[in-house]
């Protein structure tokens, strides 16, 4: 909807994201106090606290412990930050018990690197982005900030948390392949 926006409006796409976070937030604080038995925070809390529940019945060895957010805003503000770091990072060496948990781990750590050295080359060759371009790979961003960091909040288990990234992570490699593309087309 952000990218709908930009393109059609012409408006600045770093804003509009910026508008829409705070859109965003607004609805989530303003619909949990008009809609209590609805709550997005509500819901969010008790899916967490539903996969913490089958983790701990099941004794998944993929569980990784994180912050436990209730059904209030302060937590909910609280849990963020947790949620970002567990949707872009996790799991991390001290959360694989199974070899099979190593593979996303690496998945992560190869995208994160390619991403760093695509950056590093688009910076020393002074790539210059279409606007087009500028506005595909920002609010490809944007969306997987949004989703990693609401899996990372609501998801404590490393297999449910690697399943969900899939669609950010497909955003992420269409981000890198533009400035890539950028990057083949400047050379020649």
């Amino acid at each position: 909807i952000v990218l709908l926006i930009v393109l059609k409006w012409g408006f600045n796409p770093i804003k509009t994201i910026s508008i829409s976070c705070i859109i965003i937030l607004s609805l989530i604080i303003s619909f949990s106090y008009i809609f209590s038995d609805y709550s997005p925070i509500g819901l969010l809390s008790r899916k967490q606290n539903d996969f913490i529940g089958l983790a701990e019945f099941y004794n998944s060895g993929s569980y990784f412990s994180t912050y436990k957010m209730e059904n209030n805003i302060n937590s909910f503000l609280k849990s963020i930050p947790a949620g970002f770091f567990n949707g872009f990072f996790r799991p991390l060496p001290n959360d694989i018990s199974k070899p099979i948990h190593l593979l996303p781990m690496i998945e992560n750590l190869f995208l994160y690197i390619f991403g760093f050295v695509i950056l590093l080359k688009s910076r020393k060759l002074n790539v210059k982005l279409s606007s087009l371009n500028k506005n595909i790979i920002y609010c490809s961003l944007f969306f997987c900030l949004l989703l990693f960091t609401l899996t990372g909040m609501s998801t404590p288990v490393i297999g449910a948390l690697v399943r969900y990234k899939i669609p950010g992570f497909i955003f992420i490699i269409i981000s890198l392949n533009i400035v890539y593309d950028n990057i083949q087309i400047q050379k020649k």
